[in-house]
């Protein structure tokens, strides 16, 4: 019973549009989720791999999984003529499915391709512009029961007629648009005894569903995505030549919900230099807190172009008591392929929010 009232509260959420866009803890390791204006900072190439699955499978099963790639690209033709400016582009996509229920009995996917572009106001500041477009197609099962297939003698009888077949879909689709600004203060771009800070810092604001559009399984009938609007920052301080701190915070707010996660993660090096070594391992410890319901905590490293992370929710509320105190895991998974030169990759610090 206990399962099958958690699967109609999801499925009406979903019906009516009262849930959360999909969303991942380890938002740093995932930027299109947070902002599409972090695609025209300069990176090299890279691909990347992150998953959501609830712990407890007993209470309800959920998963999300999503596949990202990100490249740079030249842009000065937007400009009359060439200078020094340190400017840049970059084009992402992004796929990503989502699945509720012990039969999945709620599915969403999505194909999502971002375009940025950050231009260089001063020496140490940048703005950043973003866009993101794409197709998103949920899906409803079968595994429903409905107040109209209630007898009192028998319970749920599946062999009733439900009332609402006729006006339900099988699935709704729709496309969907966000923008994004973001800012960028970087001392990485000045020698070491020019800096008067020693950190980097970047904040930002994206706004999705900017078309509001119709997610409704019921026929002839509107039930518009609300807009979900992202504002995140963060600041990497250098402690030594060994130990940096990430700070971050990201803010979402949709439909009258809000969600805020706040914390730092630590990247420590194995090697005493400044210098980029490929074989160096750099360890990755962190934690969080979604104010209101759980504590996260990650671990991961670095080692060559390979990127890994595991994290864990600690759930830190009353709901904690229905999921037997268990969370949800991710694991995240980024491959950088080098497209610039060493010098020109670096020269602007590291401005890319991820570990």
């Amino acid at each position: 019973m206990k399962k099958f009232s958690t699967i109609i509260v999801l499925f009406f959420c979903a019906l009516f549009g009262f849930a959360q866009d999909p969303g991942f803890s380890q938002y740093y390791a995932v930027p299109m989720f947070i902002n599409p204006a972090f695609i025209g900072d300069k990176q090299d190439m890279s691909f990347g791999v992150n998953t959501r699955t609830y712990t407890n499978k007993l209470l309800a099963k959920y998963n999300l999984t999503q596949i990202s790639g990100i490249v740079p690209f030249n842009a000065d033709f937007l400009y009359k003529s060439s200078s020094e400016t340190n400017h840049s582009s970059g084009a992402g996509i992004t796929v990503y499915r989502e699945a509720t229920g012990t039969h999945n009995e709620l599915n969403s996917f999505a194909a999502l391709v971002s375009l940025g572009h950050c231009i260089q106001i001063e020496r140490q500041h940048f703005l950043s512009f973003g866009m993101q477009s794409g197709y998103v197609r949920k899906t409803q099962g079968d595994n429903f029961s409905w107040g109209s297939q209630y007898s009192e003698d028998f319970g749920y009888d599946p062999s009733i007629p439900s009332s609402i077949n006729d006006a339900l879909q099988p699935y709704s689709h729709f496309p969907t648009f966000g923008i994004g600004l973001e800012y960028f203060f970087n001392s990485g771009v000045l020698e070491d005894y020019f800096k008067a800070f020693d950190f980097n810092a970047y904040t930002g604001i994206a706004v999705y569903n900017v078309n509001r559009p119709n997610q409704s399984f019921l026929k002839n009938a509107e039930s518009r995505l609300p807009l979900i609007i992202k504002y995140n920052g963060g600041i990497k301080y250098r402690v030594n030549k060994r130990f940096a701190l990430f700070p971050t915070i990201l803010w979402e707010h949709q439909n009258l919900n809000n969600q805020v996660n706040i914390g730092m993660y630590a990247n420590i090096r194995t090697v005493l230099t400044e210098a980029i070594n490929k074989k160096a391992v750099n360890i990755i410890a962190g934690t969080w807190y979604r104010v209101g319901d759980s504590f996260i905590a990650t671990l991961g490293f670095t080692v060559y172009d390979f990127k890994c992370a595991i994290s864990y929710d600690f759930n830190a509320t009353k709901f904690k008591y229905n999921s037997k105190g268990k969370g949800a895991t991710e694991v995240s998974l980024k491959y950088i392929v080098e497209t610039q030169g060493k010098r020109e990759r670096y020269s602007r610090g590291l401005l890319y929010p991820s570990f």
